[in-house]
């Protein structure tokens, strides 16, 4: 018989050590943010869905919008409920971080496999990759480098509440930057900690708390964000 417990305490203890990694270096910039968004999905075969995403986030304690955009993607399981392949392009216009003066627009496009295992029936552990390059329209301003690419490892453990509509999730993420003329690195690390309340079969609503940890960077931020998006889906 599966030790249902042990291995709730195991997969959560691997995030929580994320969650409450000393690499967050209290003495740099911080911020707290808010992200709304909401998400439109539709399954075109019991495989294949497509989406699309509209948000809106805030900056400097939130007296700030620093970003809107739009995002369509589409996913694929190549096998059901364990791998998944997505592309997505994404439009986002963001408040210029210097002069405050003005927003330059950037456009991403990405692709992700996704690997997901059930190690229980209640408990949930996947793996993503991503790939993603951002190109910044240079109308007002130069970049050192542009596109701007990284690659994106996400590791993420939820957990099914029983006889609730409730789902708990802890992840974490790595951004690897792949075409930086000074050299690659890692410069941010993001975790975060929320719960997915599902309505009904095509309604729900996300909310979470996430901490982006800047590193090796000239001017590290870190981040706190609240997100909160609603999303419905055919």
């Amino acid at each position: 018989m599966v030790n249902i417990n042990r291995h709730i305490k195991f997969a959560l203890s691997v995030c929580l050590a994320a969650l409450l990694s000393p690499s967050i270096a209290m003495a740099d910039d911080q911020d707290f943010a808010t992200d709304l968004g909401i998400d439109v999905s539709k399954d075109i075969t019991k495989r294949w869905d497509v989406g699309i995403e509209e948000e809106m986030r805030l900056c400097n304690n939130d007296h700030d919008l620093d970003r809107f955009g739009s995002s369509v993607a589409t996913s694929y399981e190549v096998v059901p409920k364990w791998l998944k392949l997505t592309a997505g392009y994404d439009f986002f216009a963001d408040w210029n971080g210097e002069e405050k003066q003005y927003y330059t627009y950037r456009h991403r496009g990405s692709i992700a496999a996704s690997l997901k295992h059930k190690v229980t029936r209640r408990l949930d552990l996947s793996f993503k990759t991503k790939y993603q390059m951002t190109y910044r329209c240079e109308t007002y301003k130069t970049y050192e480098w542009n596109p701007k690419d990284y690659l994106r490892f996400k590791l993420e453990t939820s957990y099914k509440v029983p006889n609730l509509p409730i789902s708990p999730y802890l992840s974490a993420e790595l951004f690897y930057s792949v075409n930086n003329p000074e050299g690659n690195t890692i410069d941010d690390m993001r975790y975060a900690g929320g719960l997915t309340y599902k309505f009904n079969k095509h309604n729900s609503f996300d909310l979470s708390f996430q901490i982006d940890d800047a590193m090796n960077v000239e001017e590290p931020e870190d981040r706190f964000m609240l997100c909160a998006f609603y999303k419905f889906k055919f």
